[in-house]
């Protein structure tokens, strides 16, 4: 019988490598770190200055951070406005929910509030209404687009949250085509928030909110009266 010792079997898959560690935070959470810098730089930036007077290099400047990173995470000037509009946007979202689902089933109610995260969002933070509401319509086609698209989103939404609370008898076949009401009422909203934005936000809050929720209330009216009425 063998007295040679037996060795181990060879092990035929490698051990995964290690994400490197710098100060005890992994690489790829130092790149979304770096990434979340350039959002904050973009929203002052461009929120304070406008798309067309802000250099990459005045971004970095901002930031902290060199060119080097900045191409880390966008590709150009134009992807960081991407980025912050959209984080802009899923904030207000966020902020129109969390007021608005309180309220129900009171459509006025939910207006209301709905209204009032939306208008006094801007006026509490002005570069958010200049990205929003200005900036993004002068960047490109590309970012009119998204800019549609978001609107359009809005007004889903909108419509959902309505058609959720309305008794079954207002959604009849004949009532008016809600996607067109909601994208309307969006329509409304935005244009009364650019006047403001131009005037300065010289009108208090409550006086924007009372002239926007003029047209949603005009809308729960109607849309009441074409309910059909028992016998």
């Amino acid at each position: 019988m063998s007295t040679r010792p037996v060795r181990p079997a060879k092990r035929s898959e490698k051990a995964a490598p290690k994400a490197r560690r710098y100060r005890g935070v992994d690489v790829g959470e130092r790149v979304l770190e770096r990434r979340r810098q350039f959002i904050a730089a973009g929203l002052e930036c461009f929120g304070t200055r406008g798309y067309h007077a802000v250099t990459v290099r005045e971004l970095c400047t901002e930031a902290q951070l060199t060119e080097r990173y900045f191409y880390e995470s966008f590709a150009d000037r134009e992807a960081l406005f991407a980025a912050v509009y959209e984080d802009l946007v899923e904030q207000l979202r966020k902020d129109f929910t969390t007021a608005v689902l309180p309220k129900a089933p009171s459509l006025d109610e939910m207006a209301r509030a709905g209204l009032g995260a939306f208008f006094k969002g801007l006026q509490k933070d002005p570069r958010f209404g200049r990205i929003i509401m200005v900036e993004v319509l002068t960047v490109s086609i590309e970012m009119e687009q998204r800019a549609m698209r978001a609107t359009f989103a809005f007004a889903d939404l909108i419509k959902q949250m309505a058609l959720a609370t309305l008794p079954p008898g207002q959604r009849q076949k004949d009532a008016p085509d809600m996607d067109l009401v909601a994208t309307g009422l969006i329509g409304s909203c935005v244009h009364i928030a650019m006047r403001w934005i131009a005037d300065g936000y010289h009108q208090p809050a409550r006086t924007v909110i009372d002239t926007a929720m003029m047209f949603f209330a005009a809308t729960t009216r109607y849309l009441g009266a074409k309910a059909p009425t028992s016998n």
